[in-house]
């Protein structure tokens, strides 16, 4: 009889630490990030402006040639010179990118005035939620993008 009453708490111990580590990994994208989403503006080439949430810039890191991994950030990687910086989304007001063959010049206009000229430092792309599902937009297709915090 003891050993049914052990095995039977040691069974609600199991589901309770399952049930505890599933809902923690629910959690994980939005903590990693600090749960701050943001909303874009995107105007491309042609004029055409979408409104975009939960707006971000994804890149693939290769592994191999059949393998990558998946990168999603809340800033752009950007050259200065011999160095990368990631200007954050939340200090960026706006920005204007130009297309010259495969090389994108991004103009960072920040929220506290400061004006930037940069290359993309990686090969990505600026992803988002539209109304009508995700939205995928290379550089070289966007005129404009505003931000705002979500």
């Amino acid at each position: 009889m003891r050993n049914v009453i052990q095995l039977r708490f040691v069974r609600s111990k199991n589901l309770l630490g399952m049930l505890m580590v599933f809902c923690s990994l629910l959690s994980l994208p939005y903590l990693a990030e600090g749960a701050q989403l943001f909303h874009a503006t995107v105007v491309d080439t042609d004029g055409i402006e979408s409104q975009i949430k939960n707006f971000r810039f994804y890149w693939e890191e290769r592994l191999d040639d059949t393998s990558f991994v998946p990168h999603e950030l809340h800033h752009v990687p950007v050259k200065n010179g011999a160095s990368t910086i990631n200007v954050q989304f939340s200090t960026i007001k706006e920005i204007h990118i130009s297309s010259k063959g495969k090389v994108s010049e991004l103009t960072i206009h920040l929220a506290n005035g400061k004006t930037g000229k940069f290359p993309l430092s990686i090969k990505g792309s600026f992803r988002g939620d539209s109304d009508f599902g995700e939205a995928d937009f290379p550089p070289s297709s966007i005129k404009t993008i505003i931000l705002k915090k979500g």
